[in-house]
């Protein structure tokens, strides 16, 4: 369990692969990542206004439109971004209520990188690469 402003060993390695990564993708794939982060936030990190279904559903439409212009390298960068966000879900208790501030608890975080690794799942079409 982590106090208030502790982040997980997954947590910190997440940090530092979106550092190394970032840099190296293309636009496409940059856009998607973001709009996967970004839609994810809403949904879980902005507790007074949840994503409803309708922006879910254009999430789902911008990913998929944005993962059909990534290269086979972007492809292999978002899978291991994915498979970091996997991994820091995992790291925290989906039960921690330990209030961290504005409406949100810190189990929030396990849906919030959980959501993210499966956007990018799915955009890049169900199967991550090893």
């Amino acid at each position: 369990m982590t106090t208030k402003d502790q982040m997980t060993q997954a947590e910190e390695a997440l940090g530092r692969i979106l550092d190394k990564v970032v840099t190296k993708l293309s636009e496409p794939a940059h856009g998607l990542l973001s709009e996967a982060r970004g839609a994810s936030y809403a949904a879980w990190l902005e507790p007074g206004a949840p994503l409803q279904l309708e922006e879910y559903e254009e999430t789902e439409k911008k990913l998929c439109s944005a993962a059909a212009k990534v290269t086979d390298q972007d492809r292999e960068l978002l899978a291991e971004v994915a498979r970091a966000h996997k991994a820091a879900s995992d790291s925290i208790d989906p039960d921690d209520y330990t209030y961290v501030g504005y409406g949100v608890y810190r189990g929030y975080y396990h849906g919030y990188y959980n959501l993210v690794y499966g956007w990018i799942e799915e955009a890049l079409g169900g199967t991550l690469a090893q």
